[in-house]
């Protein structure tokens, strides 16, 4: 038995952790085989028998299909409204939904399954009245994407119950509507339900009595005494997203000059990485020890400003993007913002509304579009090939903005989603910095700086101008090799991963890091997968 102390405590044990059946009176005496959908692997062992599937959700009606083509002679319950579609109708959806209103998209994608599927009430199916995008947003519940079940509905082949279960008597099933039927197994796809109440004593201070978060949705995720609960609220993937995102933020912020590293060391002896963090609320040194080690600091960790002949000696002042605010306080002032990424970009635009006489160097080849067009980019590389997308983007773009190269400024050969998944380089959303470009307003430098004298820039291209503020939007760089100090079992001499990607997350040790790969948030997402199955698989192995 391990004991464990901790100042925070996130649940995050899934509303999916235990498989729920409903309490039906003679249940408990049924003469056949009773299977929970989790549990369930394959119609296969049930060929030739009568099997009821209850609930019909996505896994009711999948399992309804399968065993069907499994040889079993199957009828499923469908007592609830429900909204049916094929995959292609949700991703149209999913699409639409970016442009549109929910109620418009939900118009849409209910008009295309009443087409494709006609009066399903006929075979005791009803549609809710409400719209699946909108019920989804609500409740949680996601409509069912039909593979093949509603065919095999339409043609008989499947039974259709509309009627709850009233009760059961050995073998056979009696129901609400007074029908009756003997089974030989039933399968129960009736949900979940979560069991943090049976291990979380204190589960009040979070949870109410059926193990689900007792704050109302938004705010759902905090509890009391540094008790957080994550993926609780019923909304899907995106809510857990939402919920970590808050849930990070919300402890960041209570930690903030808390929790402290001030070394980690490996201690070959004891094979084990040792930790000194130092608490200063208390204002003492804490010490761990752990058999694995993550390094998630982040690649952003310390804003890069980069060396320049003279920088130490400018006049005006310098600011790292990481702590620019406002460009109120630069009204008037002749201010340069080094980097034309979207920091850069946004800086400049903030600083031209705020009054500032405002020139940015953009030295290298950069992409550039509205929000619109990456959300359509995003959109059709599910169904095209990356270089057909960045045709077809870059095509918009080229529309759009026309030839920027008049104004310094020049695209990259590459495409920008090969360049994202090559270099993890995101283009640039742009938020009407290029309209103020072409007006002159905001002065595009394309040259990098030679060196600077007093308050006087000079560039590489010899052009020189006195500013009053520097910006440097040029990107970040990690730190951890500064509290880390057996680094070289996993980064190189810059802080980064001294293995090649795809391999970057794993050194030696135990050592890993995430989010050090400049591959956006999908990488962290890929990193943290990858390094919890290899940590699963060592403590496996050791077991």
């Amino acid at each position: 038995m391990e004991v464990y102390g901790a100042k925070f405590l996130v649940i995050a044990s899934g509303e999916n952790s235990e498989g729920f059946i409903p309490n039906l009176s003679g249940l408990e005496k049924f003469e056949g085989e009773v299977v929970h959908s989790k549990y369930y692997k394959s119609g296969s062992k049930y060929k030739s028998k009568d099997v009821l599937v209850v609930g019909c959700g996505n896994s009711g009606m999948e399992i309804a299909y399968d065993l069907h083509n499994c040889g079993a002679n199957t009828s499923i319950v469908i007592r609830n409204p429900i909204h049916i579609f094929t995959r292609d109708m949700i991703r149209t959806g999913m699409c639409l939904v970016q442009y549109f209103p929910v109620y418009i998209v939900d118009i849409i994608i209910t008009l295309q399954a009443k087409l494709k599927y006609g009066d399903l009430s006929t075979y005791g199916i009803y549609r809710p009245k409400d719209g699946p995008l909108y019920l989804k947003n609500i409740t949680g519940k996601s409509a069912v994407i039909d593979f093949g079940t509603i065919e095999k509905i339409k043609e008989g082949a499947i039974k259709v119950v509309p009627s709850n279960i009233k009760k059961i008597e050995k073998k056979n099933v009696i129901f609400e509507n007074n029908m009756e039927k003997e089974f030989d197994v039933i399968v129960f796809a009736t949900g979940y339900k979560s069991v943090a109440n049976g291990w979380l004593k204190d589960y009040h201070y979070a949870l109410n009595e059926n193990g689900f978060p007792k704050n109302s949705f938004p705010k759902h995720w905090k509890g009391d005494h540094g008790l957080y609960c994550a993926g609780l609220a019923r909304k899907g993937l995106f809510g857990v997203k939402m919920d970590a995102e808050a849930i990070a933020k919300d402890i960041e912020k209570t930690l903030k000059d808390y929790r402290v590293v001030e070394s980690a060391k490996y201690d070959g002896v004891r094979n084990k990485w040792i930790i000194e963090a130092k608490n200063t609320f208390k204002g003492t040194l804490e010490v761990y020890g752990a058999k694995f080690l993550v390094i998630a600091s982040g690649e952003n960790s310390e804003g890069f400003i980069p060396n320049l002949s003279g920088l130490e000696k400018f006049e005006g002042e310098v600011v790292h993007s990481k702590y620019y605010k406002s460009g109120s306080k630069y009204k008037s002032k002749d201010v340069l913002v080094v980097g034309c990424g979207n920091s850069g970009m946004e800086i400049a635009y903030d600083l031209h509304n705020c009054g500032a006489n405002t020139s940015i160097v953009i030295r290298n080849p950069i992409h550039i579009f509205t929000r619109d067009m990456i959300r359509t980019g995003m959109c059709l590389v599910q169904y095209f090939p990356v270089y057909i997308v960045d045709i077809i983007i870059t095509l918009q773009a080229k529309l759009k903005y026309g030839d920027l190269s008049t104004y310094g400024i020049y695209r990259p050969k590459d495409g920008p989603l090969y360049l994202k998944n090559i270099t993890g380089k995101s283009a640039v959303i742009d938020f009407g910095t290029i309209e103020k470009i072409k007006e002159g307003a905001i002065k595009v430098v394309p040259s990098n700086i030679k060196k600077i004298e007093k308050k006087n820039v000079i560039f590489e291209n010899n052009m020189e101008k006195e500013f009053d503020v520097i910006v440097f939007a040029t990107g970040y760089k990690s730190v951890a090799n500064g509290w880390l100090k057996d680094y070289h079992y996993a980064l190189n001499e810059n802080g980064f991963p001294k293995n090649s990607f795809p391999k970057h997350w794993k050194g030696d040790h135990g050592l890993y890091c995430a989010g050090l790969a400049r591959k956006g948030l999908f990488g962290v997402k890929m990193d943290a997968e990858a390094i919890a199955k290899d940590i699963e698989k060592t403590l496996k192995s050791e077991n």
